[in-house]
């Protein structure tokens, strides 16, 4: 907040202080001093020439009553309290509204911060031909600087604080469609100050390019680069499903295979075991050849004598003993055609003597013919029910 009073009077001293003032001598006396202390045609030189004239131009033009003056009014010791100075008119905030208010109870929610105040420009006739504003940054307008008339300018006191009578705001009444029409400021000299921010406001702009430029191209390269692994995923996935797939369809061929092979050997197996049976038997002469144990083998028909076979324990296909040979039948030719196995009873009493050929019984030894075994391929139960023997 700046200090000014907000009274009609001042107001109009304002707008038309050159013609109270009447010349510029006393400004042009302190810009040649100020100049003198200053290196020539420096960026230096030019703002304490501005800031001087015009501080000078305001001071004079706002002093309508002046407490001393001397050598004909060319001088003055003091201004009036109410002056403002150039310097701190210049960096002001200025307002944009809609009604035309000489005082508002502070800062203002519907009123538009457009910018600040630049410069003040001069006529060569010591009249304020305009003041500079630096718009931006409001509702989408870009950076601008304007000229404004400063009969458009209001000074409206803030009556927030009565006991100060040096608030006020700057306020223009203005539509927006004006400020967005507004012609840029091109001015007759560009000093350094000016170069230096337009050279800014222009670095600021490509740095903003750039930095959408950057974010634009990161946008895209990551959305390339999810849409890459969005695919690398997929064909992963029918890579893997394809490997399964004909993994199963192996492992099924495979395991077919193993069954064809598995039924092959077992019938392989049979037909092995039936020849090697009847091998043995065709060797033997005798027995099912249905009976097979551990450490015991078909005994040669030749080894078998009525000594050794009389009285060999007899054993069914649950390998429970059943009875004992008795006696061997011999045929004319003096061969064993059948044997007497007595079966059940116990001590020799209540046997059943029944009569089985040869084809009928399996008759084992051990490898060192120690023990005889016949096993019958028959029960107990079906052995009884036989025809008993009466030779």
């Amino acid at each position: 907040m700046n200090a000014w009073p907000a009274t009609r009077k001042n107001f109009v001293e304002f707008r038309s202080f050159l013609s109270t003032f009447g010349n510029l001598s006393a400004g042009r006396t302190f810009v040649h001093q100020a100049r003198s202390s200053a290196p020539h045609g420096s960026y230096k030189e030019t703002e304490i020439m501005k800031r001087l004239l015009i501080s000078t131009a305001l001071v004079a033009a706002t002093s309508g009553t002046v407490m001393a003056q001397e050598n004909d009014g060319m001088f003055r010791a003091e201004t009036d309290p109410n002056a403002i100075h150039a310097s701190d008119f210049i960096g002001m905030r200025v307002y944009r509204a809609e009604n035309d208010a000489e005082s508002v109870e502070g800062l203002q929610d519907d009123w538009d911060d457009i910018g600040e105040i630049h410069d003040i420009v001069l006529t060569r006739e010591g009249e304020v031909d305009s003041v500079l504003v630096d718009i931006g940054g409001f509702l989408g307008i870009g950076e601008n600087r304007v000229a404004v008339d400063m009969g458009s300018v209001r000074f409206v006191s803030d009556d927030a604080t009565p006991d100060d009578t040096s608030d006020f705001f700057l306020v223009l009444n203005a539509p927006v469609s004006a400020l967005e029409e507004a012609p840029a400021y091109q001015g007759m000299m560009r000093t350094e100050g000016d170069a230096e921010m337009e050279a800014e406001t222009e670095a600021a702009e490509t740095e903003a390019n750039v930095e959408a430029e950057m974010e634009k191209a990161e946008t895209e390269v990551e959305g390339e680069v999810k849409e890459a692994e969005a695919e690398v995923e997929t064909e992963m996935k029918e890579a893997e499903a394809e490997v399964e797939g004909e993994m199963k369809e192996a492992e099924a061929e495979v395991e077919g295979e193993m069954k064809e092979a598995e039924a092959e050997a077992e019938v392989v197996s049979t037909q092995v075991d039936a020849e090697v049976n009847e091998e043995m038997n065709e060797g033997v002469g005798y027995g099912a050849g249905l009976v097979e144990r551990e450490g015991y083998a078909n005994a040669p028909m030749e080894e078998l004598t009525s000594e050794n076979l009389t009285g060999a324990p007899a054993y069914d296909s649950n390998d429970e003993r059943i009875g004992e040979v008795s006696e061997l039948i011999l045929t004319d030719g003096g061969e064993v055609k059948s044997v007497i196995v007595d079966v059940g009873g116990f001590l020799g009493l209540g046997e059943k003597p029944v009569e089985l050929e040869l084809s009928q019984i399996d008759i084992l030894r051990t490898d060192d013919g120690g023990d005889i075994r016949v096993y019958i391929s028959m029960t107990e139960e079906e052995l009884e029910a036989m025809p008993d023997y009466e030779g």
